[in-house]
């Protein structure tokens, strides 16, 4: 899953008519700038474990495999990188960039849930604004509604590179330097020999210290 780019050339979004929306979408917008994965003045190294899985068509695993690294990042993109306990698998690798793609510049339109309660998290959802799109996600963002910390990100595409229904959730934490990526899960089905294979990875993040 590692031959995929996780961030996308910017474009032009959308941005929603509400100015509620527009003014949280703005606030959640900046404070990313302090999420190391878009920052390119601090040097990090953090250990990563990898683990991967391939299931079959009819949901039973056929592959499963673990692996720990650890990398240096700087605006969400690996330095270098050395291997603790090696992959067996060759697609359970680290993938070059980390960045991920800002759904508030794609072409999506976005809402409230109306059983928001008022507590400390906030979520925002977000559609293609054409159903049939291929390049705009479906998904959900939550944050910190005090601070406008981005806490979960959740997004959906019917294509994405080789994979149909490809889909990525980021979990981020703060962290005394900044707010930092905790776990990383990938999902997503192929074509393969005979028959589609459906394969996830996840990215569990640990360690986080300084170059």
């Amino acid at each position: 899953m590692a031959v995929l780019s996780l961030s996308a050339s910017k474009s032009r979004g959308e941005m929603p008519d509400d100015p509620v929306l527009r003014y949280y979408i703005d606030s959640v917008s900046s404070r990313l700038e302090e999420n190391i994965l878009f920052v390119d003045y601090i040097d990090i190294t953090v250990d990563i474990t990898a683990h991967y899985q391939r299931l079959n068509f009819r949901g039973d695993l056929d592959d499963a495999d673990t692996a720990i690294f650890t990398v240096d990042l700087k605006n969400g993109e690996q330095g270098s990188k050395s291997v603790i306990d090696s992959a067996s698998i060759d697609d359970n690798t680290i993938p070059n960039d980390l960045k991920f793609i800002k759904p508030w510049e794609k072409d999506c339109y976005f809402y409230f849930f109306p059983n928001d309660t008022g507590m400390g998290s906030l979520a925002i959802g977000f559609e293609p604004i054409k159903p049939d799109s291929n390049l705009s996600p479906t998904g959900v963002m939550i944050f910190d509604r005090t601070t406008f910390v981005l806490k979960r990100l959740f997004m959906h595409f019917r294509h994405y590179g080789e994979y149909q229904r490809f889909s990525m959730v980021y979990e981020f934490e703060e962290k005394e330097f900044g707010t930092a990526p905790v776990q990383i899960t990938l999902q997503g089905s192929k074509t393969g020999t005979f028959r589609n294979e459906y394969l996830r990875q996840d990215l569990y993040f640990n360690n986080y210290r300084f170059r």
